[in-house]
């Protein structure tokens, strides 16, 4: 409970407003103010000690004050302090019905917009839907942070992504160990087709021609003429054995040969040319020799003709061609070829084979029936020889290996499509950048934040419909409720179709007016001129009360109201007089249920209203007075006093002749003056005396010295003179109102009722 106002400094026209008399609040508490007097600013105040919104304050600071605001307010749970622009500690168990509850809530203006509506649906649905309402927001709004960030990593990605394919293709790439090849590959291939009529033309690999020793050349050197003629000793194996010539005598008859001369013995002289014998054995032994020759012959010509320097150039040659087609088709294909340099690893070799064996071959020839035996160095060189040859035999491998690929190069060349090729490698190349170390980690923080936001949507899709269930039969009972209210307040107008909806993503609720049984649109800000709408099928009385139900079915409907303060400032702008009875009714209502009702009201026949048979001791009248020449202080009210009888009829005549009320016009114009006369004596108390009437009063204004009590009246004096010369002359008796004077006219009476109302500010 709000226990009293201790002071308030600064803000509006409470420059330095102190507790002064008895000014403690009570359950019912009733505040009469005029008009520019300060409710709307003491309303602010406590709008401020509710939310914690230190701006409700900030924005009334007193205009030419010097110090920031301060507020003292003691609740009964202890003191609340406002000091540099903030509450030590909020009153969260306060609600306030003013200006700034319709305009925030339901309309503002002529216009009922989105946020009004979001607004109102939060204070409709109660604890349980707001909690389920603020889930569902933040959900939302974080599904809307999460699908930014998403729409910013995937701008930033787009650049990675390949024509003809989407941004989720992209992030679905494999990651593939053979990427790298299969880039380098297809690279080849669109080269391929780009020298299409080149490759068609260039040439394959070519075999090296294998250099080869002959195959006896190591057993050549060790044979000699019997070696050779070993075949002969089967035809004369009989005649050695006969003669007991052992194993010699081959050697020896070969020998001997060579010494018979005119076909004389060598050893007896005696003619032999008879002896076939001796015939046979020239005969074979000549043969035998002379193939031995020949055969060495042909071994010299074919180790010449193997390590030639025609070879040797082709296998250069060749080996240089290779190289440079190597270079060609590497463009195009993986290809590879062994390492061979001749000057390096041929060369050499053969060289070396020449200069070895060469002077061996010549000397055998010389002495071919001398065996020779090989030197360390030709055994290594025939070896370094065979070496040679394991390297061409590998090189020629790789060559068979490498012209079918050639081939395949050859024959894509002819059919490939260029562009799909290209295609195929900006596909390969963007699957590398999916998942290279540069670019992964976006990649997946973007399928993360999907995953969450997912997520996310899950769970708001789930809570929504939860919600949903809930405010269905919320806002059901709530439009019956609203509807009762407004039936008993006597519009002419109801609600419908009240329904929650997700405008924005956020929930809130609308509803139509409903008008003779046709709903009509709230509309907003946006519709069209001369649409049928909020803004001109609902006076002010009536958007007032469309206002002031929705702020009492939300009240009833909460389960906390026995907790909370409630304030009402000016419950009763532009209502009639059944609404401000039904209003006192409702407002007597809350109060049996709340903790304590606060009314603030520049009416004081409708505080008369609310205050009638209440328990006093419960009640607490309190007035909000001007303090010196403008600023403003509480001070308690004497209600029976403000509300003589005369005056508040007079008042109750004025009033209902504007609003409506057609009565005697002669007896409203009689009301003008006394009326005047009795504000002008409440307001400058001790200034006029009980016998000092309002032509007196003009004067003691006009006359009244700079900085005297009078002189806040002198803005006033033209209309306060513009009313008295008007009613005077029906003002001192019934004989005043003589037979010749006029009857007054409607049209001429009603904006001078209407400026009295305003000088005593009942407007």
């Amino acid at each position: 409970m709000l226990k009293k106002v201790i002071a308030i400094k600064n803000v509006g026209k409470f420059r330095n407003c102190g507790a002064s008399g008895d000014v403690e609040f009570r359950k019912l508490s009733l505040i009469f103010a005029e008009n520019g007097r300060g409710k709307t600013t003491l309303s602010a105040i406590l709008r401020s000690l509710e939310s914690g919104d230190p701006l409700f304050i900030a924005e009334r600071r007193t205009v030419d004050g010097l110090d920031a605001p301060q507020v003292h307010i003691l609740t009964g749970s202890g003191n609340r302090l406002f000091a540099a622009n903030a509450w030590d500690s909020r009153y969260e168990n306060l609600v306030v019905f003013d200006s700034t509850y319709v305009t925030e809530n339901v309309y503002s203006g002529d216009f009922v917009e989105h946020d009004h509506k979001k607004r109102l649906y939060q204070v409709t649905i109660g604890k349980q839907g707001v909690e389920l309402a603020q889930k569902v927001t933040e959900l939302d709004t974080k599904s809307r942070e999460l699908a930014t960030k998403i729409k910013e990593s995937a701008k930033a990605l787009a650049k990675l992504v390949p024509d003809g394919k989407t941004l989720d293709e992209f992030l679905a790439f494999a990651k593939d160990s053979e990427i790298d090849a299969k880039i380098s590959a297809k690279k080849k291939a669109v080269e391929a087709l780009k020298d299409a009529e080149t490759i068609k033309t260039k040439a394959a690999f070519v075999k090296l021609a294998e250099p080869v020793l002959p195959k006896t050349l190591v057993e050549m050197f060790g044979k000699t003429l019997e070696q050779v003629s070993k075949d002969a000793e089967t035809r004369i194996n009989q005649h050695i054995a006969t003669h007991k010539m052992g194993a010699g005598g081959q050697g020896w008859l070969s020998k001997g040969l060579a010494y018979i001369t005119d076909d004389s013995c060598p050893f007896c002289g005696l003619d032999i040319s008879a002896n076939e014998m001796l015939k046979a054995y020239q005969n074979y032994f000549s043969e035998a020799y002379s193939t031995f020759k020949t055969t060495l012959t042909t071994l010299e010509t074919a180790f010449s003709a193997a390590l030639s320097e025609k070879k040797n150039a082709l296998l250069k040659t060749t080996l240089v061609q290779n190289q440079a087609n190597l270079d060609f088709w590497k463009k195009y294909a993986s290809l590879t070829l062994p390492e061979l340099d001749y000057e390096k690893h041929i060369l050499p070799v053969i060289q070396k084979a020449l200069d070895l064996i060469t002077p061996l071959i010549q000397k055998k020839i010389a002495a071919p029936l001398d065996a020779l035996a090989l030197p360390p160095d030709v055994y290594e060189a025939i070896d370094a020889f065979g070496f040679l040859q394991t390297l061409i035999q590998a090189y020629n491998l790789a060559v068979d290996t490498a012209n079918p690929v050639i081939a395949e190069v050859k024959k894509s060349a002819q059919a490939g499509n260029l562009p799909v090729l290209r295609k195929e490698l900006l596909i390969l190349e963007a699957q590398k950048n999916r998942h290279s170390d540069e670019h992964s980690p976006s990649c997946t923080e973007h399928l993360n934040t999907q995953a969450e936001k997912s997520t996310v949507d899950n769970s708001k899709t789930a809570v929504k419909a939860n919600l949903d269930a809930y405010t269905e039969d919320v806002l059901q009972k709530y439009e019956k409720d609203i509807n009762k209210l407004l039936d008993r307040f006597g519009t002419s107008f109801r609600i419908t179709g009240t329904k929650q909806q997700y405008l924005g993503g956020s929930p809130s609720s609308t509803f139509k007016l409903s008008i003779n049984d046709v709903p009509i649109e709230l509309g907003d800000s946006k519709t069209p001129r001369g649409t049928t709408c909020f803004r001109n099928v609902m006076s002010a009385g009536d958007r007032n009360t469309l206002a002031l139900a929705f702020f009492l079915v939300q009240l009833h409907q909460r389960a906390d109201l026995n907790t909370l303060t409630v304030v009402f400032d000016d419950p009763l702008t532009s209502l009639d007089r059944f609404r401000q009875q039904f209003t006192r009714d409702q407002i007597r209502a809350i109060e049996r249920k709340a903790n304590q009702v606060i009314v603030l009201s520049h009416e004081p026949g409708f505080l008369r209203l609310l205050a009638d048979d209440f328990d006093a001791t419960k009640l607490r009248l309190l007035f909000l007075a001007r303090d010196g020449k403008s600023d403003t202080t509480i001070k308690p009210w004497d209600m029976d006093s403000e509300l003589a009888l005369g005056y508040h009829k007079d008042i109750a005549t004025l009033t209902g002749y504007y609003h409506g009320d057609a009565e005697d016009l002669r007896a409203v114009l009689r009301c003008i003056r006394p009326v005047l006369e009795s504000h002008l004596r409440n307001s400058y108390n001790g200034q006029f005396g009980d016998k000092v009437w309002l032509g007196e009063m003009i004067k003691n204004i006009r006359e009244a010295p700079v900085a005297h009590a009078l002189e806040p009246a002198k803005q006033s004096l033209d209309d306060l003179e513009l009313l008295n010369d008007y009613t005077k002359r029906y003002h001192h008796d019934d004989n005043s109102l003589r037979e010749n004077t006029a009857q007054p006219q409607d049209g001429e009476l009603q904006p001078l009722v209407k400026l009295t109302l305003q000088l005593i500010n009942r407007l």
